[in-house]
């Protein structure tokens, strides 16, 4: 047994779990009652040896009420106490993606001596801990120690919330959010900016007939609510949740980001809008490789992307959207250097000595790196002028640019 005794700590939350079979009623340890302030009561019913269940709570942002084995919303600084009715059956522990306990009614938990969680622990049923950055950051699943079915989710603050509703089956439209530079509210399928390294929590109202996936430029899923699993949400980095009541939450990685186009609904193809990253290595969404014919077009030898542009045209139109991120590639870049220029022919960007107006603006992060490839973000003000491409000493050589 683990002995303890417990302060006069605030506990900001109290979880009650409740089990089946017969309660354990030894106990060989003083208790001091804590001073307690409960901001949410939460009951645990099950189902055999399953499943914990939601009977009650005071507070459905720390977990879904009815659900089984459902995630727990945990705020890193707050204090927290987890009861269980029949912790001799089934005493509760809190691992990491791996499986190690943290903290346990059973086994001693890795975290237990730290002094910021202050841990203790009444052998009779009840747990409290203060959730720190870096428990949070291992903190994965809570189980039962004896029956590995009753696992559920356990997920630490997220860095910002985004409510989708919907306009019929043509549009999302974002009801709420708590952070107004990831899209403004009441738009209809609004561009996301999201930043690499935060963790999100999406809701949509009516996830049964428009269920959540955030995709790739190919339309791969990569996240998504319901059965379609995405292929990034066994990533332990991402620590994908998604709690089937139409919440799912996730942390934007590195490679998440790098992959990551566009939301959409998985039921509604019009249902669609694009995703933005900031922070991290810069995204290239799509590159476009241009060999030439003689000095009279440019051809479009390869791309990641055909929507931007058809394989083997002659100058043709390039599709472009603005927040989306391109490298584009000349093979004779010594003969025909590429230019980006305006419908005055003032050039905005360009290869080699041209010095564009816009290549010092640090939103477009324009790169050229000398070996006839260009990178540069497509900015709205970029956009507003942008008008053509062109070869700088063959003007022949030249189609136009469309943006969106």
């Amino acid at each position: 047994m683990k002995n303890s005794i417990i302060t006069s700590s605030i506990v900001t939350a109290v979880l009650l779990f409740s089990g089946c079979g017969s309660s354990d009623s030894s106990s060989d340890t003083t208790t001091v009652t804590p001073v307690v302030a409960t901001v949410a009561s939460i009951v645990f019913g099950n189902s055999g040896a399953t499943d914990y269940t939601i009977t009650s709570s005071s507070n459905s942002a720390v977990a879904e009420v009815n659900a089984t084995d459902p995630a727990l919303y945990l705020t890193i600084g707050k204090r927290y106490k987890f009861s269980v009715t029949n912790f001799g059956s089934h005493p509760l522990s809190l691992n990491n993606s791996a499986g190690t306990a943290l903290l346990s009614m059973g086994t001693v938990g890795t975290f237990e001596a730290d002094t910021d969680v202050n841990y203790s622990y009444d052998n009779n049923g009840s747990m409290m801990f203060t959730l720190t950055a870096s428990l949070a950051e291992s903190l994965n699943t809570y189980r039962c120690i004896n029956h590995a079915a009753m696992t559920g989710s356990i997920v630490s603050a997220v860095d910002a919330t985004v409510v989708l509703g919907n306009s019929g089956s043509t549009d999302y439209t974002i009801t709420s959010t708590t952070n107004t530079a990831i899209a403004a509210v009441n738009a209809n399928d609004p561009t996301l900016n999201l930043t690499v390294g935060k963790r999100y929590k999406f809701s949509v109202t009516n996830f049964a007939s428009h269920p959540l996936h955030f995709t790739s430029s190919d339309t791969t899923v990569l996240l998504g609510m319901g059965s379609n699993v995405g292929s990034f949400e066994t990533d332990t980095a991402v620590n994908f949740v998604d709690n089937g009541q139409g919440s799912i939450v996730f942390t934007l990685t590195q490679a998440l980001a790098d992959a990551m186009n566009d939301y959409r609904c998985e039921n509604h193809a019009g249902m669609t809008g694009s995703v933005t990253v900031t922070g991290g290595t810069p995204i290239v969404n799509a590159s476009v490789v241009f060999g030439n014919n003689g000095p009279t077009d440019y051809v479009i030898s390869s791309t990641t992307n055909t929507a931007i542009a058809a394989v083997n045209a002659n100058d043709p139109t390039l599709n472009l959207s603005v927040g989306k991120r391109y490298k584009f590639t000349v093979t004779n870049f010594g003969v025909h250097p590429m230019l980006l220029n305006d419908a005055s022919g003032s050039t905005l960007l360009g290869m080699g000595s041209a010095n564009g107006s816009l290549e010092s603006d640090a939103d477009v992060n324009f790169v050229d790196d000398g070996a006839g490839s260009i990178t540069f973000t497509l900015t709205q003000a970029l956009a507003n002028s942008l008008s053509v491409y062109r070869c700088s000493p063959h003007a022949a050589m030249t189609g136009d640019i469309a943006t969106n």
